[in-house]
């Protein structure tokens, strides 16, 4: 395999993992369960409240950190609003002190926008667009050396055979 060609399959699959890895991203493999999990909690019909030590409080506080306050707090708390028998359309996500007093850091869109975000999201646009220009690359070089090989100088004339034809050997 010629270096010209290494580098076409290089290119090649580079693109293949990244549009893999976009699909993959697509499909949600790379989502934290921990910040789905605070999610689903966010909007499901749960009254109670999360302990700090839950690992959805736990991923809640890396991304939400509580106020500064010198109050103890107890827990992470919900306030939803929604419509009679329908689903939840707006929530504020906070922390419960000691003394009862809430204290809300997030709202609904910002733990949806969080929950899905994923560890690398332009992995897979940066090794798309790598694998495409190097596979281009390729081809365009590959072209251009063909298309040399295949004119022939006009400074210089065409190169007589080395020996004569011979006439076709017949069958007699």
């Amino acid at each position: 395999m010629t270096p010209k060609e290494r580098i076409g399959v290089f290119g090649i699959v580079a693109t293949a993992v990244g549009v893999s890895l976009g699909l993959c991203n697509i499909l949600g493999i790379f989502e934290h369960s921990d910040r789905r999990a605070m999610l689903q909690w966010t909007l499901s019909d749960a009254i109670a409240g999360l302990k700090l030590d839950d690992p959805r409080a736990i991923a809640f506080m890396s991304r939400f950190p509580p106020p500064r306050t010198d109050k103890k707090l107890l827990g992470v708390s919900k306030n939803t609003q929604r419509v009679t028998g329908g689903p939840i359309f707006a929530a504020t996500i906070g922390y419960v002190a000691e003394d009862g007093e809430r204290l809300f850091v997030a709202t609904l869109e910002d733990v949806r926008g969080w929950s899905a975000e994923t560890p690398y999201p332009w992995l897979s646009w940066l090794l798309t667009t790598i694998g495409m220009l190097v596979t281009v690359s390729a081809f365009v070089v590959g072209y251009r050396t063909d298309r040399r090989k295949k004119v022939p100088d006009s400074t210089t004339e065409p190169a007589a055979p080395e020996a004569p034809l011979a006439p076709p050997a017949s069958a007699g």
